[in-house]
């Protein structure tokens, strides 16, 4: 099974590749291909280095690899390639989720990954084949349609092997899994202020069921702590997939009430 590393290493890579003169956005979009041999030290250095980490455990290597594919001047690039508006969107974006999205695919690459794993890179966007599905075509269409200046960009794949650990599911689907579930204390405060309202958090769900992280999205402050000290004791049904236990991405509302 290819597992899609990260959308930050399709942005990384098409900024280190090489960019053709392509025809209007109209053209047909790029198919999976054969790796370009532009490409093929660059897969095989990031190859390197993720069998030298998993069989070290340690991510520091990884992290330097991952922190040297990072756009530079991303602040200029992302406007010069998909113009003011959409660059700048874009350059925030990068800028806000590039650091966490590392670190996460760190943390899969030295938890989960068995030793022996492949990568590999298919063309996403500015070929001349069309894409296999709908779906892809439509993805490729609107990244062209943004293109200020001509850009390949590809997905970058790893690992063919590695099962997936974690699945996003939303709340209301998780909610009807709760095995155990402690009431929150409504705050003495809170009541005496007619304060009600909801505590969304997000959260994830370990394989055996247990709270293993929890952050506070919105809610009034004075409800919060009841609401993370309760939800920090709730367990689940673990969640299958193809028979292994997954953890869980999923959002968490308690409501606080008056009656």
């Amino acid at each position: 099974m290819k597992i899609l590393v990260t959308s930050l290493l399709v942005i990384m890579l098409s900024a280190s590749a090489p960019a053709p003169a392509q025809e209007a956005s109209t053209a047909p979009a790029a198919a999976s291909a054969s790796v370009p041999d532009d490409l093929q030290p660059l897969l095989r250095s990031i190859q390197e280095t993720v069998d030298a980490v998993i069989a070290s455990k340690e991510g520091e290597r990884l992290f330097i690899e991952f922190k040297a594919l990072r756009i530079p001047e991303y602040q200029t690039w992302f406007p010069a390639t998909f113009g003011p508006d959409n660059g700048a969107k874009l350059a925030s974006i990068y800028s806000e989720t590039s650091e966490k999205t590392e670190s996460r695919v760190i943390e899969y690459f030295v938890l989960h990954a068995p030793r022996g794993g492949q990568i590999t890179a298919t063309l996403a966007s500015g070929g001349s084949v069309p894409q296999k599905t709908e779906v892809l075509q439509q993805f490729d269409d609107a990244i062209r349609r943004a293109l200020q200046q001509p850009a390949l960009f590809y997905h970058v794949h790893a690992l063919p092997e590695m099962p997936t650990t974690r699945l996003r599911v939303g709340g209301n689907v998780v909610a009807a899994k709760v095995v155990s579930r402690v009431t929150p204390v409504y705050p003495t405060e809170a009541r005496m202020q007619h304060i009600s309202g909801t505590v969304r958090m997000h959260a994830i769900i370990a394989k055996d069921g247990s709270i293993k992280n929890l952050e506070v999205i919105s809610g009034h402050p004075t409800l919060v702590d009841a609401a993370l000290e309760a939800v920090r004791q709730w367990r689940y049904q673990p969640t299958m997939l193809e028979g292994q236990p997954v953890e869980i991405d999923t959002t968490i509302d308690v409501i606080f009430a008056l009656n």
